[in-house]
Parts: C-alpha cells; structure tokens; sequence
C-alpha cells in the first residue's frame, strides 16, 4: 500500500481528498496544522500530523515514509495588499516541497494551482489549459501569486520533478467548515432579497476534484496540467438553484456594473490607506465577466463524468456550517 503525503488536509479540497484517498486504498499522512479542525473521522491507514509548509524541517520528517504527494496548501486570502504577502505559503511553501520531492525521489507530486492561472472564455468558446492568464486575474494578487508558483512548479517538472498540476475552478461541496468558497452561499442563503453581480464563473464540485487528484497520481502525465472544472453559471443562475433547493422565493435584484465599480473605488481607496478588504476596483471586474472554463481535458484523459453544481450545493448545505433546510 502506497502512503500519500496530503497538505492542506483541513481545507475544503484537502478534506475530501483525504477521504478519496482511503476509499482507493491509500494509506494518508495528512498535514495539519490543527488536529482539532479536521472532521470526526478515524481509519487504520490515516495519520494526521501537525506542521506547516513553512517548516521544512517537520516536512523532511513527516514525509520520509511517502512515496507520493498533493500539495493543496495554499495562502488564498484576497484581503492581503501585497503580493509579497503570499509568498511565504504559496511560493517558499511549495517551494520546500519540490524540493523535498526531488531529494527523497518521490515517486510523483500532485500540485493543486488554479482555473485562473489560465485564461477564461465564454460559454461557446471556453478557457482551457492553452490559454494564457488574462486580465482582470492578472491584475488580482491572489492570482498573481499562483501564476508565479505555477512558472516555478513547470520549471521543475522541465528539470526532472514528477510533478502533475491539477487547476480547480470554483469548488463547491462538503466539509468547508470555514467555509472557504463556500461563503458564496450565504449571499443568497434565507435571504429575502438576492444581489447578484452581472457576471458567472465556472462551478465544480470538490468532490470530483479531489477524484481528479487521485487520477492523476495515478494516470497524469509528468508536467501535464488538467482543468477540473464543470458547470458554466451566472451568478443569477447560481442563486437561483440555492433558493430552488431551499424553497426560498426571494427578490432577485441585479448589481449593476457601475454600482459595483463604485463599491470597488472605495476599497480600493481603503487598501492605498493600509486597511485590509476584499473590496477592490479588479475584484469588482471580476464578478463583472463570464469566467468560463472547460473540462474537455480532464474528461479525455481520465474519462470522468461531473456531479452537478445543484449536487455540490445540496452536499455543501449538508456538512458545513450553513443553517438551511433543503426542500428538494
């Protein structure tokens, strides 16, 4: 049996790979820094251990008796004003991973970057892993921060790293007990009346994505890179398969593209003042556009179906912190 060296274990992704893993009978050594905020959950062949990408030296020790890694960790605040900010997890964190990974001779390592180190399209014409990064993500930190790590991870894999890189879209799904993405759902969640942004993006449960990791230990091709996304939405779409599973009726009412840009000016005068937000003229952008994505790739190499974003919803609302009831 093959022992996997997992970080990021308490995240959203992190949490469902670890039980993908078990179920395809792997043994786990899951990297965390809390033992506490993992789920309620004991199995013969899963080892939880604290630390943190930081620390090379917990890493040398917890990953000696692993043959594989998933490198999920990652620094994904989008509050931080520098882009510096994140490069203590995301760049010297991976970092010291590749490094782990070629001097003990792993056997491969999953990488977890993003949908958005590519370039996005529309629903006809989607993005795809082809596609150079394209603004408004090139002018966001966050995205910034992983298109870096990403050009260091591909030049490992050109110097000899067994390294796959997996690129989720906008995951959806259980366990987000933070919640992390998930807190898109409380935008509509038992509300009366529902803002929404003009723009869409691309869903994805993580449950399948955490079933594309596994795959491509298993079958990904070295440097290959694979898109796990699924369900071109708008947000207004979106919203409205939250209220549909909730029995909710509320008012939807659209965010129009001025008012937004308006929000953003002022977070962004916040930001040039110190005072950390989410609210930003490039963040408004974003929510303004069709972020779409294909899944062409992935689907051709591991012939993978997708659960739909109204199962990722449904999944989501039962096992995180969300309080609703689901009427369908």
């Amino acid at each position: 049996m093959k022992t996997v060296f997992v970080t990021g274990a308490n995240g959203l992704l992190g949490t469902n790979l670890v039980l993908e893993l078990l179920r395809r009978n792997y043994a786990v050594k899951a990297l965390v820094r809390d033992k506490k905020r993992f789920i309620d959950y004991t199995h013969p062949n899963l080892q939880l251990v604290i630390g943190d990408v930081r620390d090379r030296d917990t890493l040398e020790k917890n990953m000696q008796d692993c043959t594989l890694v998933v490198h999920t960790a990652a620094d994904t605040s989008v509050k931080h004003l520098k882009l510096q900010d994140y490069d203590a997890v995301n760049m010297q964190g991976t970092k010291n991973i590749l490094e782990i990974c070629r001097s003990m001779h792993m056997e491969k390592l999953v990488y977890i970057g993003t949908a958005n180190t590519f370039g996005y399209g529309t629903e006809k014409d989607p993005g795809n892993e082809d596609r150079p990064p394209a603004a408004p993500f090139t002018r966001c930190l966050y995205a910034l921060s992983k298109i870096q790590v990403q050009e260091m991870v591909d030049a490992a894999a050109r110097n000899g790293i067994n390294v796959v890189t997996i690129s989720p879209s906008f995951m959806i799904g259980p366990y987000d007990f933070k919640p992390s993405s998930g807190r898109i759902l409380r935008m509509a969640l038992n509300r009366k009346i529902v803002f929404y942004p003009p723009g869409g993006k691309n869903f994805v449960h993580a449950a399948d994505v955490a079933r594309g990791v596994v795959n491509a230990l298993q079958e990904g091709f070295p440097g290959e890179k694979y898109l796990m996304a699924n369900e071109n939405l708008s947000y207004c779409e979106f919203f409205r398969i939250i209220a549909r599973l909730t029995g909710n009726k509320p008012l939807m009412i659209p965010l129009m593209k001025p008012a937004l840009m308006a929000l953003g000016g002022a977070g962004s005068v916040l930001r040039f003042l110190g005072i950390p937000t989410s609210l930003s003229l490039n963040n408004m952008k974003i929510l303004c556009i069709k972020n779409y994505y294909t899944n062409r790739k992935a689907v051709s190499r591991f012939n993978m179906t997708f659960l739909t974003t109204e199962e990722a919803i449904r999944d989501a609302l039962k096992t995180g912190p969300f309080r609703a009831t689901l009427k369908y």
